[in-house]
Protein backbone atom coordinates (compact mmCIF):
# COMPACT_ATOMS: atom_id res chain seq x y z
CA UNK A 1 0.00 0.00 0.00
CA UNK A 2 1.27 3.46 -0.89
CA UNK A 3 0.44 6.25 1.52
CA UNK A 4 0.67 9.94 0.85
CA UNK A 5 3.68 11.58 2.43
CA UNK A 6 3.18 14.32 4.96
CA UNK A 7 5.42 17.33 4.80
CA UNK A 8 6.71 18.92 7.99
CA UNK A 9 8.99 21.88 8.54
CA UNK A 10 11.21 22.00 11.61
CA UNK A 11 13.27 24.86 12.90
CA UNK A 12 16.11 23.29 14.84
CA UNK A 13 18.83 24.83 16.98
CA UNK A 14 22.17 24.02 15.32
CA UNK A 15 23.61 22.18 18.33
CA UNK A 16 20.56 19.90 18.53
CA UNK A 17 20.46 19.16 14.80
CA UNK A 18 22.35 15.83 14.76
CA UNK A 19 20.48 14.39 17.74
CA UNK A 20 17.18 15.55 16.22
CA UNK A 21 17.96 13.75 12.95
CA UNK A 22 18.83 10.56 14.83
CA UNK A 23 15.60 10.68 16.85
CA UNK A 24 13.41 11.37 13.83
CA UNK A 25 15.00 8.50 11.90
CA UNK A 26 14.33 6.19 14.85
CA UNK A 27 10.67 7.28 14.66
CA UNK A 28 10.48 5.96 11.10
CA UNK A 29 10.99 9.00 8.92
CA UNK A 30 12.52 7.81 5.67
CA UNK A 31 13.15 10.90 3.58
CA UNK A 32 14.62 14.09 4.98
CA UNK A 33 15.22 17.03 2.66
CA UNK A 34 17.62 19.55 4.13
CA UNK A 35 17.43 23.21 3.19
CA UNK A 36 20.44 25.44 3.11
CA UNK A 37 20.76 27.81 6.02
CA UNK A 38 18.65 30.94 5.81
CA UNK A 39 15.96 29.59 3.49
CA UNK A 40 12.52 29.65 5.07
CA UNK A 41 9.52 28.27 3.17
CA UNK A 42 6.79 28.83 5.72
CA UNK A 43 5.51 32.42 5.94
CA UNK A 44 4.54 32.04 9.59
CA UNK A 45 8.06 30.95 10.50
CA UNK A 46 9.52 33.73 8.37
CA UNK A 47 7.37 36.35 10.12
CA UNK A 48 8.31 34.94 13.51
CA UNK A 49 12.00 35.09 12.64
CA UNK A 50 11.63 38.73 11.54
CA UNK A 51 9.88 39.59 14.82
CA UNK A 52 12.63 37.91 16.82
CA UNK A 53 15.26 39.87 14.87
CA UNK A 54 13.40 43.13 15.55
CA UNK A 55 13.21 42.31 19.24
CA UNK A 56 16.93 41.51 19.34
CA UNK A 57 17.69 44.86 17.66
CA UNK A 58 15.57 46.76 20.16
CA UNK A 59 17.09 44.90 23.11
CA UNK A 60 20.56 45.70 21.76
CA UNK A 61 19.63 49.39 21.49
CA UNK A 62 18.24 49.45 25.02
CA UNK A 63 21.30 47.69 26.42
CA UNK A 64 23.59 50.15 24.64
CA UNK A 65 21.69 53.05 26.20
CA UNK A 66 21.52 51.17 29.54
CA UNK A 67 17.74 51.47 29.66
CA UNK A 68 15.63 48.81 31.30
CA UNK A 69 11.90 48.26 31.22
CA UNK A 70 9.85 49.97 33.85
CA UNK A 71 7.35 47.90 35.82
CA UNK A 72 4.33 49.12 33.87
CA UNK A 73 5.97 48.17 30.54
CA UNK A 74 7.12 44.72 31.65
CA UNK A 75 3.58 43.34 31.21
CA UNK A 76 3.15 44.86 27.73
CA UNK A 77 3.01 42.89 24.52
CA UNK A 78 6.38 42.60 22.74
CA UNK A 79 5.00 44.16 19.55
CA UNK A 80 3.75 47.19 21.52
CA UNK A 81 7.20 47.65 23.05
CA UNK A 82 8.89 47.35 19.64
CA UNK A 83 6.47 49.91 18.18
CA UNK A 84 7.09 52.28 21.10
CA UNK A 85 10.87 51.94 20.79
CA UNK A 86 10.69 52.55 17.03
CA UNK A 87 8.58 55.66 17.62
CA UNK A 88 11.03 56.95 20.24
CA UNK A 89 13.97 56.27 17.92
CA UNK A 90 12.28 58.29 15.19
CA UNK A 91 11.63 61.15 17.62
CA UNK A 92 15.27 61.01 18.73
CA UNK A 93 16.47 61.24 15.13
CA UNK A 94 14.16 64.21 14.47
CA UNK A 95 15.50 66.00 17.56
CA UNK A 96 19.09 65.30 16.51
CA UNK A 97 18.38 66.77 13.06
CA UNK A 98 16.73 69.80 14.65
CA UNK A 99 19.74 70.27 16.92
CA UNK A 100 22.10 70.10 13.93
CA UNK A 101 20.02 72.70 12.09
CA UNK A 102 20.09 75.04 15.07
CA UNK A 103 23.85 74.56 15.43
CA UNK A 104 24.35 75.50 11.76
CA UNK A 105 22.16 78.59 12.13
CA UNK A 106 24.09 79.60 15.24
CA UNK A 107 27.39 79.30 13.35
CA UNK A 108 25.99 81.46 10.54
CA UNK A 109 24.89 84.18 12.97
CA UNK A 110 28.03 84.06 15.13
CA UNK A 111 29.97 86.71 13.12
CA UNK A 112 27.19 89.22 13.81
CA UNK A 113 27.65 89.01 17.57
CA UNK A 114 24.94 89.29 20.24
CA UNK A 115 21.72 91.04 19.14
CA UNK A 116 18.06 90.99 19.94
CA UNK A 117 15.48 89.80 17.42
CA UNK A 118 13.08 92.34 18.93
CA UNK A 119 15.41 95.12 17.88
CA UNK A 120 15.63 93.67 14.36
CA UNK A 121 11.83 93.49 14.10
CA UNK A 122 11.53 97.12 15.33
CA UNK A 123 14.01 98.19 12.66
CA UNK A 124 11.95 96.36 10.01
CA UNK A 125 8.78 98.10 11.23
CA UNK A 126 10.50 101.46 10.90
CA UNK A 127 11.46 100.69 7.29
CA UNK A 128 15.05 99.53 7.74
CA UNK A 129 15.64 96.04 6.37
CA UNK A 130 18.61 93.94 7.39
CA UNK A 131 19.97 90.90 5.57
CA UNK A 132 22.37 88.50 7.22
Amino acid sequence: MIANMLKYTFLIYHQDYISFLEEIRKAGVIHIKEKSEGIVENELISDSIKKVQQLREKIKILKARKIGLSTNESNSDASEIVTRISYLQLQLELKKNELQTIAKETQLLNPWGEFSWDTISKLKESGNFLHF
